[in-house]
């Protein structure tokens, strides 16, 4: 009976490390995941402030947003860059 018992905690116990194996081995590659994702999102949100940056450079008189089709544009515009921010 005893031995039983002994056997059935040694089972036990390897199914339970292999258990958290798989799952830590699981939660590293995710990690890795999310990290390539925030990567990306990153470099996008740095294109999306730099072609911002550049459209305020070139609107610096105020012509675009006053005008009344390339206005109705700019609010469009300035509406997608702050929702991406």
């Amino acid at each position: 009976m005893t031995i039983l018992l002994w056997l059935t905690a040694i089972h036990f116990i390897e199914i339970t490390a292999i258990i958290i194996f798989i799952l830590y081995r699981r939660n590293i590659k995710l990690q890795k995941f999310v990290d390539l994702q925030q990567t990306k999102i990153n470099e996008i949100d740095f294109i999306i402030t730099q072609g911002m940056n550049r459209i305020n450079e070139l609107d610096s008189t105020n012509t675009f947003r006053s005008d009344d089709e390339l206005g109705e544009f700019w609010k469009e515009l300035t509406q997608i860059y702050r929702i991406l921010q």
